[in-house]
């Protein structure tokens, strides 16, 4: 995709959005889609704006995380004290020890995308201890889903920070 030409990607961005909105809903999968396409597409194309990068502290964005962890951990586990543990193991990882799961109710697609966008403001340094804790939820069960997979790579290009480690055992 890298290969097209300028006139090509703006057809080609177009009609990924047309795809997303097609049936008027953007669900998490598509918005995952598109997070990662912009991110290593969108440089290639367009100027990016830097970002103003202003937390230094996991305190500062805790409610957030806590959105984005309860997210990921429903999404990877089906039994809710799985996803209690995953839970758990990623926000202590991270430093947020007294946040607790929210309901998979409360994970709406809009305030999710809303709490991830504010997760970019990290400063560089924190931003590997909340991707390393998102991917230390997904590992809690010793597999990795595609879906969760899918979830910290476009948390991680929005966050323009290195993937962390997926691997199993590590």
């Amino acid at each position: 995709l890298k290969c097209l030409s300028a006139e090509q990607y703006q057809p080609f961005k177009n009609t990924l959005l047309l795809v997303i909105r097609a049936d008027q809903q953007t669900d998490l999968f598509e918005w995952c889609l598109f997070q990662v396409v912009q991110h290593y597409l969108a440089a290639e194309f367009n100027q990016r704006r830097p970002r103003k990068e202003k937390y230094s502290e996991p305190q500062q964005l805790s409610e957030e995380y806590q959105l984005v962890m309860s997210l990921l951990a429903h999404q990877g586990h089906s039994q809710i004290e799985d996803a209690e543990k995953a839970f758990n193991r990623g926000v202590g990882s991270a430093g947020l020890y007294n946040l607790r799961i929210l309901p998979s109710a409360a994970c709406e697609l809009p305030a999710f995308i809303k709490a991830v966008n504010k997760l970019g403001l990290a400063k560089p340094l924190l931003k590997p201890r909340l991707l390393n804790g998102l991917a230390n939820c997904a590992k809690q069960d010793q597999r990795i889903s595609a879906t969760e997979q899918e979830i910290i790579s476009s948390i991680a290009a929005i966050m323009d920070s290195p993937l962390p480690n997926l691997q199993l055992g590590s």
